[in-house]
């Protein structure tokens, strides 16, 4: 039966965030956005936070949608 999930929907169901990576795709973004402030020679407070708001809101994303994908499984076992 789990082979016929797509390959998202089972990654997640099964607890695996080896495909795709996406938590390692969102730090490197905050990396180097943070990294491009830093050259500019500016980091202001705002910049620092509205990219902690996106990375927690990714976070949740990905936990929910885990969840749901999770729950999807069960309903059809």
């Amino acid at each position: 039966m789990l082979r016929e999930l797509p390959p998202l929907l089972l990654v997640y169901s099964l607890g695996s965030v080896t495909e795709p990576p996406l938590i390692p795709i969102f730090l490197l973004l905050i990396v180097l956005f943070l990294s491009l402030s830093l050259s500019m020679g500016v980091i202001p407070a705002i910049l620092i936070r509205i990219s902690q708001s996106l990375f927690s809101f990714f976070h949740v994303l990905l936990i929910s949608l885990r969840l749901i994908c999770h729950q999807e499984l069960k309903d059809s076992i």
